[in-house]
């Protein structure tokens, strides 16, 4: 079998595929038409070196300019697709809208055209890595921190795109490419902007209504076929960054009608649902939550604002949640590489802090209190934090008690003593004490009672003391338990506390995401797509009740209420309408929601 022959154009020779250039005149010698590019030279410039790629549209090669001897990717558009004038198109709009954008994170375009011998053509940036699609296959979830500025990158390349009105409408991992840089770092490049469309432009991409893309990275809007800017692009993102972190999409893949109605309903997944061995921060899902919002509205409305705040709410996270490997680190043992790049440190331990007033706390209090009442009224100095020890004053009075009574037994004693010697000589016969022992019964009597009255006047004090200091503490329990009831009722009271009143301004742009899915429900509807009609409304439905609890009382929103309901009410009938006539005419019935 001989080898195939290349030609020259401009003599008509034939010479071996080896060579290049007509010897007799120097033109670039072509091969037949069907055989493989491969050390042929196109365009006169770029030397077919190998090939590296096929799609649907063509073949791609790597190939080096002959004069600057720059590599480059040389994409070409299969021979039976020439005439296929949208299929041109769509290759054309790829090195317009990719040729426009200069940036380091977007792989450049240096030339397109048709060749003589009508090769359509397109020499771009050559990448020496691989794309995102493979990594994420062979690794599975990679380490947040490199999954964050992967996306980081790709954001500020769309970011460029979208400052020149063009938006990507295709984000998947398959066109993001990681090459390395110089230290071995992830360098993004994005590439395919075949179905991009200028935002402010009069590029027709499809017809109107049709979803182009891949469905698994689809915004809703893109699968519902509405209109397109800048936050599609933003939710396909926000689909590629969690696809990095989990290994998986938040939702199941658009394979039927009703997964394509999940996706359009439903809310995503979060982080912690698919991989639970991970601590996820909580800015890191709200940052997630708020770029894959059903709503464009409600969504990021710049894309460079989700890559910084991404990689900021990554930064949160524990050095050693994440290992390099994306593997999870065992709680308790020290990680052996941390995904910021530094030496794993102990986390500090700090005093935890008691708040609110447990029964504990306030009998301490009362105790405080009762006792420095106490040192007051004793009119005591005593330092602070340092209590005497204090003793009874019973034993004191008992033993002075005593004392009183030895002394009046020995006065008694004495005074008889005296009054014996000095009457012995004029009285023979004794004279017995009578007064002096009613005297003493007397004393002894008073006595008895003046200790009676001073321990009645002591118990008196002790008990009023006792009371006074459970007076005391109850009261402070009152007041600690009041306190405690007090916040509890303004905390239950901010609960149902209604929202302040937005002003006409601000309550049309809360009602437009409503309004939104209620045209785009009658347009369904219109166009004799029941179900997704019903879909919609019913998603207006849900958006304008959350609207009515926070604001009960506002009428527009109880107007717009009726209007979604009679739309609801009016699909459904049109619906039936049209099941009963091809009943009647024996013809497929639409299936009614």
């Amino acid at each position: 079998m001989t080898a195939p022959q290349k030609t020259c154009p401009q003599c008509g020779n034939s010479y071996d595929a080896e060579q290049r250039f007509c010897p007799r005149d120097g033109s670039t010698l072509r091969a037949p038409a069907g055989s493989d590019l491969v050390g042929s030279i196109v365009a006169d410039r770029y030397l077919i070196i190998k090939k590296i790629g096929e799609g649907g549209m063509g073949q791609v090669y790597l190939a080096e300019h002959i004069k600057m001897k720059r590599k480059s990717a040389v994409k070409v558009m299969h021979k039976g697709m020439v005439h296929d004038a949208e299929a041109v198109q769509r290759f054309n709009r790829e090195a317009s809208n990719a040729s426009s954008i200069q940036h380091p994170h977007v792989a450049a375009i240096y030339d397109f055209g048709e060749t003589p011998d009508g090769l359509i053509y397109l020499a771009m940036e050559y990448i020496d890595g691989e794309p995102l699609t493979k990594i994420i296959e062979r690794q599975g979830a990679l380490p947040a921190v490199r999954a964050a500025e992967i996306a980081r990158q790709t954001a500020e390349a769309l970011e460029a795109a979208h400052e020149h009105g063009i938006v990507h409408r295709d984000l998947k991992p398959d066109n993001i490419m990681i090459a390395k840089g110089r230290a071995g770092e992830d360098v993004v490049k994005v590439v395919d902007f075949g179905i991009a469309k200028a935002m402010s432009s009069e590029q027709q991409v499809t017809k109107t209504g049709l979803a182009v893309g891949t469905p698994e990275y689809m915004s809703p809007e893109q699968l519902g076929g509405d209109a397109l800017d800048a936050r599609t692009d933003i939710y396909s993102l926000g689909l590629v960054a969690f696809n990095m972190f989990t290994g998986q999409l938040p939702f199941p893949a658009v394979t039927s009608r009703e997964a394509l109605i999940v996706r359009l309903t439903d809310k995503p997944r979060t982080l912690a649902e698919i991989r639970r061995d991970v601590k996820w921060p909580d800015a890191m899902q709200w940052v997630m939550d708020r770029a894959l919002a059903n709503h464009p509205g409600e969504r990021y409305q710049h894309v460079g604002q989700f890559g910084r705040d991404l990689v900021r709410a990554v930064a949160e996270m524990p050095g050693s949640a994440l290992s390099a490997q994306g593997a999870v680190a065992i709680p308790g043992r020290p990680s052996t590489a941390n995904p910021l790049g530094e030496p794993p440190t102990a986390p500090k331990q700090t005093k935890a802090r008691n708040f609110g007033s447990s029964p504990e706390a306030v009998a301490r209090r009362a105790s405080a209190i009762i006792a420095a009442e106490r040192r007051a009224n004793d009119e005591k100095t005593v330092p602070l934090f340092d209590h005497p020890e204090e003793k009874s004053s019973v034993p004191l009075f008992i033993g002075l008690f005593f004392v009183a009574a030895v002394l009046g037994g020995g006065g008694w004693w004495i005074s008889q003593k005296i009054a014996t010697s000095v009457a012995a000589p004029a009285v023979a016969a004794p004279v017995l004490p009578v007064v002096d022992s009613a005297a003493r019964a007397d004393s002894i009597s008073r006595a008895a009672l003046a200790e009676k009255q001073h321990r009645d006047s002591l118990a008196h004090r002790d008990s009023l003391a006792r009371a006074d200091s459970i007076a005391h503490l109850d009261s402070l329990t009152r007041l600690a338990t009041a306190d405690s009831a007090a916040k509890a009722a303004a905390a239950a009271a901010v609960k149902p506390r209604l929202a302040p009143l937005p002003t006409p301004r601000d309550l049309a742009a809360l009602m437009a995401p409503a309004r939104d899915d209620l045209r785009v429900g009658n347009e369904r509807r219109n166009d004799g797509d029941y179900e997704m009609a019903i879909v919609r409304i019913g998603g207006a439905e849900d958006k304008v009740n959350e609207l009515i609890r926070k604001y009960p009382d506002l009428a527009p929103l109880k107007t717009l209420k009726r209007e979604i309901l009679d739309s609801a009410s009016a699909t459904r009938a049109a619906c039936k309408a049209e099941k009963e006539d091809a009943v009647a005419r024996g013809s497929t019935p639409p299936e009614c929601p």
